[in-house]
């Protein structure tokens, strides 16, 4: 049997799809192949007679909306059996969601998918939560990094926190969700029929303002064993001049130390990153990292650096 198929910055050509139609393939990477639309359907029809075929990952390859309704068509038919599917960075938006939200109903098999670097946005949020919050959806893992989502798109996340019982990893670093999105993330994260797992969500600015929803997080989730956040200190002041940027230095300092020692006192890891406390551009970097060992202890992990995730495709 071969386990692994690989193109990675390849043109694909027909050939190359009867190989994988043929062959006994568990993981088959196309990643920046420049597939074309003739391409979709054969890929389509390898979803449906490939039953070996496990993780399929599309990465940076000219979908479109197009490209996943013809995708969907092949993971919807019975036969399939992709356990993972990676469409980084592939030109889907929200219009290509619908079509994944059935999916997630319909397909037993699907249990990881990543829709990375697509313009998805807060109405496609909404059609795939539609999808997750079916009784049928058995989606454990879904990465939405850097998808334009804002705190609008956070209730329905929310909602999906409190109803799905399969998804237990979700990362959503690098969208703009704001103090008040992740108060809408953290309330479904203290439901107790909540079950995630794993949640990611750097760079999203959030401000050291939300420290106190984290804090109850600790308290009243029961499941959550990893929690990684960015928070950045508050400036709502445009003056550029060098003397008031000094003065509210000064007084951002003690807000941070009061947050910091709180947040460490329940159990969060906090990597304080000094050398910023002086540039206002950027603001104050907070990284926090846990889980939970198998006797109920919290066992703190390194700070959060880069884009780190612990297996491939998360």
């Amino acid at each position: 049997m071969l386990c692994y198929f690989s193109l990675n910055g390849n043109n694909s050509s027909c050939s190359s799809y009867n190989i994988i139609s043929c062959v006994w393939i568990c993981l088959c990477r196309l990643w920046n192949c420049d597939v074309t639309s003739s391409g979709w359907d054969d890929l389509q029809s390898i979803l449906i007679t490939n039953r070996f075929l496990i993780t399929l990952d599309l990465s940076r390859n000219k979908l479109g909306d197009s490209g996943i309704k013809l995708l969907c068509e092949g993971l919807r038919d019975p036969r399939c059996t992709l356990q993972d599917l990676r469409v980084d960075g592939c030109g889907v938006t929200s219009s290509g969601c619908d079509d994944l939200g059935s999916i997630l109903i319909t397909n037993r098999f699907l249990t990881r998918l990543n829709l990375s670097r697509n313009n998805l946005g807060d109405s496609g949020i909404k059609l795939l939560c539609e999808g997750l919050k079916h009784p049928d959806c058995t989606l454990q893992s879904l990465r939405l990094w850097e998808c334009d989502v804002t705190s609008s798109g956070c209730d329905d996340l929310r909602s999906i926190l409190i109803n799905n019982r399969s998804l237990i990893r979700l990362n959503l670093s690098h969208n703009k969700l704001g103090d008040s999105g992740i108060k809408l993330i953290c309330r479904g994260l203290r439901d107790p029929r909540c079950t995630l797992q794993d949640l990611r969500v750097c760079a999203c600015d959030v401000t050291f303002s939300s420290y106190n929803d984290l804090c109850f997080i600790i308290s009243e989730n029961q499941t959550l064993t990893r929690l990684e956040i960015s928070l950045y200190g508050e400036d709502d002041d445009d003056d550029d001049d060098d003397e008031d940027d000094e003065d509210n230095d000064e007084m951002l300092e003690p807000k941070w130390d009061y947050c910091c020692h709180v947040l460490q006192n329940v159990g969060f890891y906090v990597d304080r990153w000094e050398d910023l406390l002086r540039r206002r551009d950027e603001g104050c970097d907070i990284y926090l990292r846990r889980r939970r060992l198998e006797n109920g202890r919290w066992e703190f992990l390194p700070p959060f650096s880069g884009d780190d995730d612990d297996d491939e495709g998360w």
